[in-house]
């Protein structure tokens, strides 16, 4: 709305508060944070933005620029390892298949409770997996086939008779 010439100084004010971006630089200060303030100036307020970017492509130890966009710096950023963890009933097969999982496990760890069975797989050593057994620390489980991991999840087999067998897994990336 058009302001006459009578105005006063708060309408002035309030008319020119609600143009888009009037307050962009007390706005983008307060969004980055220390050390950058609303009474910077807009080029040391990029050159705080700049700064932040130089130190998070170096803590990258990738090769990442601080020349490249946030963006592309933050969706590189290793958040850690991913887990996941369930449980799957055994049914009428021997083969207990986990998978859609977001990555490829690098460690299985499976718990059956009705006998109190643990099993732990690791992908890098193959142990305590040896001559397709899973060994654990009270039986030892016969195998029809080795533990078989994917890109998205693992199997393995387990010839015990009972179909109400719960299995309870934790798998890392």
């Amino acid at each position: 709305m058009p302001l006459d010439n009578t105005a006063k100084l708060s309408d002035i004010i309030s008319a020119l508060q609600g143009i888009e971006g009037i307050n962009a630089k007390a706005d983008l200060a307060s969004v980055v944070g220390s050390p950058a303030t609303a009474n910077d100036t807009m080029a040391a307020i990029n050159a705080v933005i700049q700064e932040a970017k130089n130190d998070l492509a170096a803590k990258m130890q990738d090769g990442s620029s601080g020349a490249e966009p946030l963006q592309s710096l933050v969706d590189r950023l290793f958040v850690g390892k991913k887990w996941a963890s369930g449980s799957k009933i055994k049914g009428s097969s021997n083969t207990i298949t986990i998978n859609g999982l977001s990555f490829k496990p690098t460690l299985i760890i499976v718990e059956e409770t009705d006998s109190n069975r643990k099993f732990v797989y690791s992908a890098n050593t193959k142990t305590p997996y040896y001559n397709d057994r899973w060994i654990s620390q009270n039986q030892t489980i016969a195998m029809s086939s080795p533990v078989v991991v994917s890109n998205d999840g693992f199997s393995f087999s387990d010839a015990a008779l009972n179909q109400s067998l719960v299995y309870y897994w934790i798998v890392y990336e």
